[in-house]
């Protein structure tokens, strides 16, 4: 199953299938002085608005939350010395998210690929259309895929947060070492 986003967000955006029926709708509400808490909703046959699904909260300071129909998915480290988030499913297997460049991979424990995230293409120097953000589900993965996406949008959000951190630090540095 691939699912197509609206927008090169884990926070607002619709993800759809490449037909263009939506099939999940995301969205954080701005907030300044309060947590933000993202909404995962569900698109069903027969119903006209999707169903609320589920809810990440990303704190700093207190355990972050990540439910999908009322069950907690929150990924946890995958070790001291490794990258990458762990999540027991509803099924009892462990997964496993990790980044590889501008793709993320979620693994089971024979390291078998069970979904794929490849970020926004712009294809600058080529004429072709930019490609949207896609997220690929496995067939053998598709009875978790509510799972998948609640814990992908949480893995994908704290990876953002990581990499703007780092590139604050970076210039930070830099800015540090040209006043010497």
């Amino acid at each position: 199953m691939d699912l197509i986003f609206s927008k090169d967000s884990p926070r607002n955006a619709t993800l759809s299938l490449p037909t263009g029926k939506p099939v999940y709708e995301i969205s954080t509400p701005d907030r300044w002085f309060h947590h933000e808490q993202t909404a995962l909703k569900k698109f069903q046959p027969g119903k006209s608005l999707p169903q609320d699904m589920g809810v990440i909260e990303i704190h700093s300071w207190n355990k972050s939350v990540v439910e999908v129909w009322g069950r907690s998915v929150l990924p946890k480290s995958a070790g001291v010395f490794k990258r990458g988030k762990i999540f027991t499913s509803s099924n009892g297997q462990q997964y496993t998210w990790k980044r590889k460049s501008r793709t993320a991979m979620l693994t089971d424990k024979l390291d078998n690929t069970m979904a794929v995230y490849d970020e926004r293409r712009t294809n600058v120097f080529s004429r072709k259309a930019p490609s949207p953000a896609k997220l690929r589900i496995t067939p053998a993965a598709v009875e978790i895929a509510d799972e998948i996406v609640g814990t992908f949008l949480y893995f994908e959000e704290q990876e953002r947060r990581a990499r703007r951190s780092a590139a604050a630090s970076s210039a930070g540095s830099s800015a540090a070492a040209s006043t010497c």
